[in-house]
C-alpha cells in the first residue's frame, strides 16, 4: 500500500507543477497578446498619419496638374512648380 501511495502522491505533485505551468503559460500568452495588440494600434495610428500626409500630398499634386493645365487652356506661361 505505501508503494502505491507514494505512486498517487508523485502523480499529484506532477499534476500540481503542470497546472502551475500552464497558468504561468496563459499568463505569458496573455501579456504577449496585450502587447501585441498594443503594437498593432500603434502601427495603425502611424500608418493613418503617413496615409493622410500622402493624400493631402496627392490633393496638392491634383491641383497643381489642374493649374497647369488651365493656363495651358488659356494660353499662359505657366508658372514655376514647387514639387516637395
Amino acid at each position: 500500500m505505501g508503494r502505491k501511495n507514494k505512486e498517487i502522491q508523485e502523480q499529484q505533485q506532477i499534476s500540481e507543477n503542470l497546472n502551475t505551468e500552464k497558468s504561468s503559460l496563459i499568463k505569458n500568452l496573455t501579456r504577449i497578446t496585450q502587447q501585441k495588440l498594443k503594437m498593432q494600434e500603434e502601427m495603425l495610428q502611424k500608418f493613418v498619419l503617413i496615409l493622410n500626409a500622402k493624400k493631402k500630398k496627392i490633393r496638392e499634386l491634383k491641383k497643381q496638374i489642374i493649374e497647369i493645365s488651365s493656363r495651358k487652356d488659356q494660353n499662359l506661361p505657366e508658372k514655376d512648380l514647387k514639387i516637395n
